[in-house]
């Protein structure tokens, strides 16, 4: 499982389904092992590793920034979420959330 994990997969899910389908054709026993796999997965280097960034490490600069913007297009509208919604392009739903996320009174 980890040579498998470890491939980059340039074939996307067809590059996958060959490999596995041909493994099993010639695997000696009824689960594949390792050396059933063809030798591109078996020796393929590990890719190096690259974490997406969370929204919870963003800076707090962006954050307050945010959430003064919000609170802005809420004074500007008189508290109106849809026309806040719109002023700052994104649903209302959306900014329901925003909302709730930053703890904004109505009136801030």
């Amino acid at each position: 499982m980890a040579a498998l994990v470890r491939h980059t997969w340039p074939g996307n899910i067809r590059e996958l389904m060959n490999v596995i389908e041909s493994s099993y054709t010639f695997a000696r026993t009824l689960q594949i092992t390792l050396s059933d796999l063809p030798a591109a997965i078996t020796l393929a280097p590990a890719p190096p590793r690259v974490d997406a960034p969370s929204m919870s490490v963003l800076p707090p600069s962006f954050v307050e920034a945010e959430r003064d913007l919000i609170a802005r297009a809420l004074a500007a509208t008189g508290g109106n979420k849809l026309q806040a919604a719109k002023l700052l392009g994104i649903s209302r739903k959306k900014l329901y959330a925003k909302i709730a996320k930053y703890r904004l009174a109505e009136g801030e």
